[in-house]
């Protein structure tokens, strides 16, 4: 597949509660304020378990840190901070299931997400390039998985579509995902 998917878990999460904080949404390329999303989960989850009389569990981090995600060095922190918004304004019902309360804030923090000009650019080449490659890819497509990527990352990944085509794909994948 040539622009592969960004997994994001179920669907969305409950309805939030009244906010905790008032923040202003970071600009697309800054570096996340506050917590990053995993936290962001450990913390209200932790929060929701003493009100409920239990201790905080401290294996949270670890066990947050398996739900499949991009690195986050390469999100856009805009997007980093919503999902970490949105985690933190679940009520104790939405935030017990972790594969769901990440991946439903991860998918609403994407509908809020517009496409920043990095990822049109990077989609259009892309576009272009999979026709030269006999593919035929999607531009909406790829602007819905990949607008979640900052600048930089879709500067490199862009440097992937230069290669010889049976190479692009796996390029692009190490470049947005990471591994070898």
């Amino acid at each position: 597949m040539w622009l592969g998917a960004l997994g994001v878990g179920c669907g969305p999460p409950a309805p939030p509660s009244e906010p905790s904080r008032d923040e202003a949404a970071p600009e697309v390329n800054d570096v996340p304020r506050g917590p990053a999303p995993c936290q962001a989960y450990c913390d209200r989850s932790d929060a929701c378990r003493r009100e409920s009389g239990s201790e905080p569990d401290p294996a949270c981090p670890a066990s947050c840190g398996k739900v499949p995600a991009p690195p986050i060095a390469g999100l856009r922190g805009d997007y980093l901070w919503g999902v970490a918004r949105c985690l933190d304004l679940l009520d104790c019902a939405g935030i017990s299931m972790l594969a769901g309360a990440v991946g439903g804030c991860q998918t609403l923090a994407r509908h809020d997400l517009p496409p920043s000009p990095a990822v049109r650019h990077f989609c259009a080449a892309a576009t272009r390039r999979g026709a030269r490659c006999g593919q035929d890819p999607d531009q909406g497509d790829c602007l819905e998985r990949y607008r979640v990527f900052s600048d930089a990352v879709l500067a490199r990944a862009g440097r992937c579509l230069e290669l010889e085509c049976p190479a692009v794909p796996g390029c692009v994948q190490r470049t947005l995902f990471g591994g070898p």
